[in-house]
């Protein structure tokens, strides 16, 4: 009995768990930052001085486009 053969195996199986949770954590961090982008565009207004909002119609046009997502800062303070 070979010490290799049996040792074959184990490492295909290894480096298979091994992308397995590379492919976890990849996924949960992107799952994890969508999350948070979400969190700070629908929390943010309340805590930041921006506002996001959808454009609904042309009146910005050709500059921004109908249904682009604006997210607007408040610059400064006027006297």
């Amino acid at each position: 009995m070979s010490a290799a053969v049996l040792d074959v195996p184990a490492a295909k199986r290894h480096r298979s768990s091994d992308r397995c949770r590379l492919r976890r954590a990849s996924r949960q961090a992107a799952i994890g930052t969508l999350v948070l982008g979400v969190l700070t565009l629908a929390v943010g207004p309340r805590l930041y001085p921006f506002q996001a909002f959808y454009v609904r119609t042309g009146s910005m046009s050709p500059v921004i486009q109908v249904g682009s997502l604006v997210v607007a800062t408040g610059g400064g303070r006027q006297s």
